[in-house]
């Protein structure tokens, strides 16, 4: 019986240690929507030949992959997506057994945040099953809730090219619970507004593909 594209399919995120070097799965998002598309430039040869055609073929340009995910929000790979667009993070002191995570804009050093891969494993990728999606950066991030349904994430990014994966992914989804949207507590200026019955929180920040002359299709 052939397998149903997305019916088993699996996503799984790893912080890189080398930017672009593609890494195994740390955590595995549940996420509900996972819509990935390499993009790369068709460069077309439009020299004359004496011929009333205009176009002699083309050579593959420089390429990127753009991705559009989201579905429920889970907290514990929430944190590798604040991560990668807001580039400071810290571990606090325990309190009562809970140790706050701090996450805030990155002002030193370079400025840039850490850079994921994202893992798709869809189960068609010729031997392994999944694709990897190497220095992933994100560009948008949104955090919603509804008091009528769930707390929400959305994210977009850009990263290398997709390859396939060089072992398939040992998917282990995660044990937290989902979230209802009514858990959550909005204030306003620092004071409770308990009437507020749908919310958001948007996060963007300008990416620059910039491609160089340096024998590969990616961006540098």
């Amino acid at each position: 019986m052939p397998v149903t594209p997305g019916a088993r399919s699996a996503f799984g995120i790893g912080r890189e240690t080398t930017p672009g070097t593609a890494v195994a799965a740390e955590r595995f998002p549940p996420f509900s929507k996972f819509d990935a598309q390499d993009k790369p430039e068709l460069l077309i040869d439009e020299g004359y030949r004496g011929s009333m055609a205009s176009e002699y073929g083309g050579v593959l340009g420089p390429a990127v992959a753009e991705i559009d995910m989201g579905g429920p929000g889970f907290v514990d790979s929430l944190g590798d997506l604040l991560y990668n667009i807001l580039g400071d993070y810290s571990v606090g002191a325990a309190d009562s057994g809970v140790y706050p995570h701090t996450f805030g804009l990155l002002n030193s050093g370079t400025g840039q945040p850490p850079t994921h891969t994202l893992i798709d494993s869809q189960q068609l990728t010729a031997g392994t099953g999944a694709r990897v999606y190497p220095y992933a950066c994100l560009s948008e991030l949104s955090l919603s809730g509804n008091a009528e349904g769930l707390f929400e994430i959305e994210a977009k990014a850009s990263s290398f090219p997709s390859e396939a994966a060089q072992s398939a992914m040992t998917n282990t989804p995660t044990a937290e619970q989902v979230i209802p949207a009514w858990r959550s507590s909005v204030s306003i200026a620092g004071s409770p507004a308990p009437n507020v019955a749908e919310w958001s929180v948007n996060l963007e920040r300008e990416l620059v593909v910039q491609h160089t002359a340096d024998g590969t299709q990616a961006p540098y």
